[in-house]
């Protein structure tokens, strides 16, 4: 028997990695939080969820959301990367969580073999080194994102943003023009 924290029964305790029918209603209240832009209400539904690790993720992405980083960065610290679908993913975490030196350093490899790095990792690259205000840099990373590729609009975004940083707004404005195909129509730069 699982009992509440108030002291209530809680129903059958569930085998071990296995969610409750309530833990699986919390969640997706959780998702449906987050997808609406209501992060403390999902911080609060998965604080009544068991730690597993697909709840753990939501959880940083919730308190990062919320602006809890800290706290988001303690729970990322918990996370494996098969607990995400790999290193990148864990890296990619750590960009929500505003630690793109940690981010950078998990993609230690792709980065040091640039010509081997996927359209993903040099989109990941070049957004940890804007953030980190190594602008120029990152825009070689973002420019060998391929327009078809499916991190395309985030990398000419990243893109664009890199080259304001770097004293080129005019190139910056083209790039945004550009758009995804390399046509016109871009979305403007945030």
């Amino acid at each position: 028997l699982a009992w509440s924290p108030q002291g209530t029964y809680a129903g059958p305790l569930s085998p071990e990695g296995a969610e409750s029918p309530d833990e699986v209603a919390l969640r997706r209240v959780a998702e449906l939080a987050l997808a609406q832009g209501r992060p403390e209400v999902a911080v609060r539904a998965l604080a009544q969820v068991a730690d597993t690790p697909r709840a753990r993720v939501l959880r940083v992405r919730a308190l990062a959301q919320a602006g809890r980083a800290a706290e988001a960065e303690a729970q990322l610290a918990l996370v494996q990367d098969a607990d995400v679908g790999g290193q990148e993913a864990r890296a990619e975490l750590y960009l929500l969580v505003r630690r793109p030196d940690v981010a950078l350093e998990l993609l230690g490899d792709a980065a040091a073999r640039p010509a081997q790095a996927t359209a993903h990792q040099a989109w990941l690259i070049g957004t940890c080194l804007v953030r980190l205000g190594r602008a120029a840099e990152a825009a070689t990373w973002l420019a060998r994102v391929p327009p078809d590729a499916t991190d395309s609009a985030r990398a000419r975004a990243e893109l664009v943003r890199a080259l304001r940083l770097t004293g080129l707004p005019q190139l910056a404005a083209e790039v945004s023009a550009r758009g995804p195909t390399g046509g016109g129509g871009g979305e403007p730069a945030q």
